[in-house]
C-alpha cells in the first residue's frame, strides 16, 4: 500500500494505493513448499550415492529431508513379509523421543497412525492435513501437536509391488502436501525405493559369500576371517582360543535310508543345538556337508579337566534324540580340538589339525573328543596315503577275507564262522580292518567293498558246501551306509542267487550304534531281511545304548557279546554279572547268544557255566586265510564236548 499526497500540499489530502498481494503470497508459499521437496530431492541423491549400507543412507535421508524444510522425517522399514510389524531404522534425532513413544506399537503390529494403515493397505501415499482433527488420542500425537507438527505423508517404499517400508514426512503447516508436493515426495520415494532394494540385494549377495544356505552359520569364508580376529585378539590378551572340529558320526545313513531333506532338517536341529551352547561372542560355522567348526574365544581355561568338561557339554548338547519324519534318531559326534596359539598359527592350520585331531577321534570309535598333537600330523598323512590307495585296492584284487570259527560250546563243533575282511597292501603287507575301514567308510568306498565281501562271503561258503566240508553259516557285518542302502535286500538276493547260497546259511551282523541311528527304519529293513531268509545277529552287544524294549522289536535271531566283558569276566565280578545277565535276556527272548573274543580256557568255562550257546576267539583260532579254514574243517577240529553231553 502506497500513500501520495493528492492536489495542493495545504489541502491535506492523500491519495492511498493499495493492491492484493494474496495471490503473490499463495503462489510464494506455493513456491516455498515445492523448493522444500525439490530441495530433498536433489540432496537425497547425494546421499544415496555416498551411503555404503541401507541403515546410513535411511539415517541421511531423514536428516537432508529436515534440512530442506521439514520439520521432522523418520523412515520404517518391513520386518520380513510381515506387513504388519514396522521396524523405524531411520530418524531425523531431534524427535528421537517421537519415535519412542511409537516404535513398540509399531513392532507389536499395530500400525501406529491412520495414514500409516493407509498407506500399507492401499500402497499409495496417504496424507494427513490437520493433526488435531484427524488423529486419535495417543502418546505419539500429542508430542506432534506439541512440537507444532500439522499435516504429515507417508510414502510407501515400493519394488516391483513388493513393499520395502514407508517414508513418513512431516510439516507444520495445514493443508501443507497439495497435488504438486505429493508428486515430488512420490519421485522421491521411488528413488528410494530403488537404492534401499539395491542394498539389500547386495547384503544378501554379501550373506551368500559368507553364510551357509541351509543353516544361516558363517562358512567357510567367514570362518576363516573371523579366525583371524580372534587370533589377534587373543595374542593381544595372552589368552587361550580354541577350534573345535565336529563331524555327525553316519551322518550319511541319514541321507541314504530317509533322503536329504531329512538330513538338511538334522543339519539344521544341530545348527541350532550348537548355538546354543556356545556363548553370543564364540562362533559356530558350517564348512560343509556334516562338518561345523566352533571357534571359543577368551579361554584361560588352558587345563584339560575344565576343557574336557566344556567339550563333553556341546558333545551332550549335539547327541539328544532327535524326531524327523516321525524317525527318532540317536545322534553321536566325533570332535577334534585344535588350541591357539600351541596348534597353529594361521587359521588354516589350526581348522586343518582339529580336523585332524576329529578324524583320531573316529578311529578310536567315535561319539568322543581328542586333542590334537603333533604325532596325529604323521597319522593324518599316512592317512591320505592309504586313502588314495585304498580307491584303488579293489580293482587290483587287493582284499582277501578272513575266517573265523563259531563254535558250539555244548558239542565242541564248528558250526559257522565269521568273515573278515583283510588289505594286502603293495607296501604296507597284510592290515586289518582297523587300518582302513574307518577311511572307507568316510569316502563311501565301504559300500561297493561291503558288497564285494558279501559276494566272496557266499560264494566261499557255497564252495565249502559243495565239496561236503558242512553246512555252516558264514556271518558277514553291514556298515551304517551299506545298511542304508536302499536296494540292501535286493542286492543281497542277487549275490545269493548269483553264488548259488542258501539263505539261512547267511548271517548278517549289525551294530548296536548301527541300528539304534533309526529304530524304526532298521526295524523295517530288518524284517525285509528276515522274509529274504537269512539269519541276523545284533553285533557288540553290551556297548551301545540299546533299550530293552526295541530289542524285543528286532527280528534277530542272536546275540553277539562284546569281547571287551568277556576279557575281564574271570577276575570283575561286574563284568562277569552283566554277561550272565546278557544271556539270560537273550534266552528270555528266544535268542541264541554268541561270545566274542574268547581266549582262555577259563573264559570258555565261564560261558558255559552261564549256557552260552556259541563261542569266537583265539582259543579256539585266529582268523584264517581260505585256504587255512578249509584245512580246519577237513581236520575236523574241535574242543572238547561239554562234560555230559557228546560230539554229534
Amino acid at each position: 500500500m502506497q500513500f501520495m499526497p493528492s492536489g495542493k500540499p495545504d489541502r491535506g489530502l492523500v491519495n492511498c494505493v493499495g493492491s492484493d498481494i494474496t495471490i503473490q503470497k499463495r503462489l510464494e508459499e506455493s513456491l516455498r513448499i515445492s523448493n522444500r521437496a525439490l530441495l530433498a530431492t536433489h540432496k537425497c541423491e547425494a546421499v544415496i550415492a555416498g551411503a555404503d549400507d541401507e541403515k546410513t543412507m535411511l539415517e541421511g535421508i531423514c536428516n537432508v529431508v529436515t534440512e530442506a524444510g521439514y520439520p521432522m522425517a523418520w523412515i520404517g522399514s518391513l520386518s520380513g513379509d510381515d506387513e504388519d510389524n514396522i521396524v523405524p531404522i531411520g530418524l531425523d534425532g531431534r524427535h528421537q523421543t517421537y519415535l519412542d513413544l511409537i516404535a513398540p506399537h509399531l513392532q507389536a503390529g499395530g500400525t501406529g497412525t491412520t495414514a500409516i494403515s493407509r498407506a500399507l493397505r492401499t500402497h499409495r501415499p496417504a496424507v494427513i492435513n490437520y493433526f488435531s482433527r484427524e488423529l486419535e488420542r495417543t502418546p505419539w500425537r500429542e508430542y506432534a501437536i506439541a512440537h507444532g507438527f500439522q499435516s504429515k505423508i507417508v510414502l510407501p517404499l515400493l519394488y516391483r509391488d513388493s513393499l520395502l517400508g514407508i517414508l513418513n514426512v512431516y510439516a507444520t503447516e495445514r493443508d501443507a502436501f497439495n497435488a504438486e508436493e505429493t508428486h515430488l515426495l512420490t519421485s522421491l520415494s521411488h528413488r528410494l525405493s530403488l537404492a534401499v532394494q539395491s542394498h539389500r540385494n547386495r547384503s544378501a549377495l554379501q550373506h551368500l559369500a559368507y553364510h551357509d544356505t541351509l543353516t544361516g552359520l558363517p562358512n567357510r569364508a567367514m570362518l576363516l576371517n573371523r579366525l583371524e580376529q580372534s587370533m589377534a585378539h587373543a595374542s593381544e590378551d595372552s589368552m587361550a582360543m580354541w577350534v573345535i572340529f565336529v563331524d555327525l558320526d553316519h551322518f550319511k545313513y541319514v541321507n541314504d535310508s530317509l533322503g536329504h531333506m531329512a538330513g538338511d532338517t538334522l543339519l539344521v536341529t544341530v545348527a541350532k543345538r550348537l548355538l546354543s551352547a556356545v556363548r553370543e561372542r564364540d562362533t559356530v560355522a558350517r564348512i560343509g556337508g556334516d562338518e561345523f567348526v566352533l571357534i571359543l574365544q577368551d579361554r584361560a581355561d588352558g587345563n584339560n579337566r575344565l576343557s574336557a568338561e566344556t567339550l563333553q557339554r556341546i558333545m551332550n548338547t549335539i547327541t539328544q534324540p532327535v524326531v524327523i519324519h516321525e524317525h527318532k534318531l540317536h545322534l553321536t559326534a566325533s570332535m577334534g580340538v585344535a588350541v591357539f596359539p600351541d596348534d597353529g598359527a594361521t587359521p588354516e592350520s589350526l581348522v586343518t589339525h582339529a580336523d585332524i585331531a576329529m578324524y583320531r577321534a573316529k578311529e578310536i570309535g567315535r561319539n568322543n573328543f581328542q586333542f590334537f598333537t603333533k604325532e596325529l600330523n604323521e597319522r593324518a598323512r599316512l592317512r591320505l596315503c592309504l586313502e588314495t590307495d585304498l580307491r584303488e585296492a579293489l580293482a587290483r584284487d587287493e582284499f582277501v577275507l578272513h575266517y573265523q570259527p563259531q563254535v558250539d560250546l555244548r558239542t565242541g563243533q564248528i558250526l559257522g564262522m565269521e568273515a573278515l575282511i583283510r588289505w594286502q597292501h603293495p607296501k604296507l603287507g597284510l592290515l586289518p580292518p582297523g587300518r582302513f575301514i574307518s577311511i572307507a567308510e568316510d569316502t563311501g568306498l565301504i559300500v561297493p567293498i561291503g558288497e564285494w565281501v558279501l559276494r566272496r562271503a557266499c560264494a566261499q561258503n557255497k564252495a565249502w558246501q559243495n565239496a561236503d566240508l558242512g553246512k555252516l553259516r558264514v556271518a558277514v557285518n553291514l556298515s551304517a551306509r551299506q545298511f542304508a542302502q536302499k536296494n540292501l535286500v535286493q542286492l543281497i538276493d542277487c549275490i545269493l542267487e548269483e553264488t548259488g547260497l542258501e539263505a539261512p546259511y547267511l548271517e548278517i551282523e549289525l551294530t548296536e550304534s548301527v541300528v539304534m541311528a533309526d529304530v524304526e527304519r532298521a526295524i523295517e529293513i530288518m524284517h525285509e531281511l528276515k522274509d529274504a531268509g537269512v539269519e541276523l545277529a545284533l553285533d557288540d552287544f553290551g556297548t551301545g545304548y540299546s533299550s530293552l524294549s526295541y530289542l524285543k522289536q528286532f527280528p534277530i535271531d542272536a546275540l553277539k557279546i562284546d569281547r571287551s566283558f568277556i576279557s575281564d569276566i574271570t577276575d570283575d565280578e561286574e563284568a562277569a554279572a552283566i554277561v550272565a545277565s546278557i544271556i539270560a535276556l537273550a534266552h528270555n527272548l528266544r535268542l541264541h547268544v554268541i561270545a566274542e573274543g574268547v581266549e582262555t580256557r577259563e573264559q570258555l568255562i565261564h560261558m558255559r557255566h552261564y549256557r552260552c550257546e556259541m563261542m569266537q576267539g583265539y582259543f579256539f583260532s585266529k582268523p584264517l586265510p581260505a585256504n587255512e579254514f578249509e584245512n580246519l574243517l577237513l581236520e575236523n577240529r574241535q574242543i572238547p564236548a561239554e562234560p555230559g553231553r557228546a560230539a554229534a
